[in-house]
């Protein structure tokens, strides 16, 4: 069958013109595609995948219709095998030929030459270390695209998919992550940046992160008129629609002590006996940089005793709640405590 061919049977799948047959024969081998099956393959290997899909499809229909004469329908069986061994060859070219398209929006954003492009191609995990100490673990198929030496006024780079940063403290040289339609901008901190279907997200552990619309990548007219600043333990989410929306991560966690600016903040143990809820709301919002707000006073003048050193955030939440009576509610980058209080 012709690629032609199979782009207009798909044609008629998307504008449900199909018949009922096809249909069914195209949601068949969907259905039969597997993780292992989406590896990149070898042209000498078409055949021995084609034997195997057509034993599957054939195997899967013949038990779920056991009244269908198969023999009908060969050429449209024909069609899904070759509809899938396209997609599997396509699949095979995506994955292991660099993006054309990566390299020149990184190119028009920065206007540099000579770039170094990494793209992790194994199952695992890999770390990159720049030229200035800063690092980048890259989640299988991610890459990114940097230069041999960042110039003197700032550091950029160009990411495409999921990576967590660790990025060297230098005030005077501003560190830039460009993705797609947003630019992620610090001076030195730690966060992910991880696109989840049409939207980019990007968690922040350690510092602040200013996160803005890159308006016009072609000409570097990046402007800050449409962006956010986010803290540790926040996120923000750029939707579709050119939307910021931030709120809290889905694990917030304890934010290391930095030894220059916090030296005088101890680590809490949130280990308390008869203590008031305003003191284990104040070790909490310094331990986790997190707003609490109490809507009721009198929830503050409410006694808390209980070792929570070990649990989560929103188990220690859930632990204090439950002693004093009260309900707590995540509102943006805020948590809410609600509840009668105690006089």
């Amino acid at each position: 069958m012709s690629r032609k061919a199979f782009h207009q049977l798909l044609k008629r799948y998307v504008e449900g013109k199909c018949s009922d047959e096809e249909k069914h024969l195209i949601d068949q081998w969907y259905q039969l595609l597997d993780d292992s099956s989406l590896m990149p393959v070898s042209e000498t290997e078409m055949d021995a995948i084609e034997e195997r899909l057509w034993n599957k499809i054939h195997n899967k229909i013949n038990k779920k219709n056991k009244n269908i004469n198969i023999k009908v329908y060969p050429i449209i069986f024909k069609i899904s095998v070759a509809a899938v061994l396209i997609a599997l060859i396509g699949l095979g070219i995506y994955y292991l030929m660099p993006s054309k398209k990566f390299s020149e929006n990184y190119k028009a954003v920065t206007n540099i030459e000579g770039l170094e492009h990494i793209k992790n191609e194994t199952t695992t995990n890999k770390k990159v270390v720049l030229e200035d100490g800063s690092s980048i673990t890259l989640q299988p198929g991610a890459a990114i695209a940097f230069p041999k030496k960042f110039r003197a006024d700032k550091r950029e780079v160009f990411l495409n998919g999921i990576a967590y940063f660790k990025v060297s403290k230098n005030a005077e040289r501003p560190f830039y992550v460009y993705d797609d339609n947003i630019i992620t901008q610090v001076l030195g901190t730690s966060f992910y940046i991880r696109k989840i279907n049409q939207q980019i997200e990007v968690d922040v552990l350690t510092g602040r992160v200013a996160v803005f619309e890159n308006n016009n990548i072609k000409d570097n007219k990046t402007g800050k008129t449409n962006g956010v600043v986010i803290t540790p333990n926040q996120k923000v989410t750029y939707t579709s629609n050119h939307q910021f929306i931030t709120s809290l991560v889905e694990n917030p966690v304890p934010v290391p002590v930095e030894k220059k600016e916090d030296k005088n903040i101890p680590v809490v143990k949130f280990l308390y006996d008869d203590a008031l809820v305003s003191r284990v709301l104040n070790d909490l919002q310094q331990q986790y940089k997190i707003e609490f707000i109490v809507e009721n006073e009198k929830i503050n003048q409410c006694s808390f005793t209980g070792d929570i050193t070990e649990q989560t955030l929103y188990n220690k939440l859930d632990l204090l709640c439950q002693a004093i009576q009260a309900n707590y509610e995540i509102r943006g980058t805020s948590i809410v405590i609600d509840g009668k209080g105690c006089n």
